[in-house]
């Protein structure tokens, strides 16, 4: 049984839209050949220090990291939401074997945060709490690596695959 159904459909509805320019972890891959973490690193020095996190799915154009996403199946909570955020934001660089020996360099990169909204409550605030947190991140004046942020919902892109591959496509 899979562990990660959310990460297996959303890397199912990239992998059919964006095809070789998208890598995935192991949670979203399905299978793929490209199949391991997807690390980032803050400096070309690919090294335990310099390493800050892995992340779901990378998309790649040219020589470029243009797109990460991260989807959150559980613990909707701002500072898992936003630690991920920020350690991606802190990083410069992508290493992946499926790319050879050059890293791929974060630059003017989309950072897309998928959250989970099955099951909650029908009362929640967690979709308010989410839209200051988006609020909050895309006021920031400087996001290092990172120059946009996304964050949608789980159901809403099953509903609605276009609402993520429109959000893709104005970066690739």
């Amino acid at each position: 049984m899979n562990r990660h159904p959310k990460h297996m459909k959303i890397g199912s509805i990239i992998s059919r839209a964006f095809g070789e320019k998208a890598i995935f972890d192991y949670a979203c891959s399905g299978g793929s050949y490209r199949k391991q973490q997807i690390p980032l690193f803050a400096d070309r020095k690919k090294a335990a220090d310099t390493r800050m996190c892995n992340v779901d799915i990378a998309l790649i154009n040219g020589n470029y990291v243009k797109v990460i996403i991260e989807i959150e199946e559980s613990g909707i909570i701002p500072t898992k939401i936003c630690g991920k955020f920020l350690t991606s934001s802190f990083s410069k660089y992508l290493f992946h074997y499926s790319l050879g020996e050059d890293p791929k360099e974060i630059k003017n990169c989309l950072f897309i945060q998928i959250l989970n909204d099955e099951g909650l409550k029908p009362n929640t605030k967690k979709r308010s709490q989410g839209e200051i947190i988006k609020e909050k991140i895309n006021d920031l004046s400087d996001m290092g690596s990172i120059n946009g942020y996304v964050l949608l919902w789980y159901t809403d892109i099953v509903n609605d695959n276009e609402i993520l591959l429109k959000a893709i496509s104005r970066y690739l």
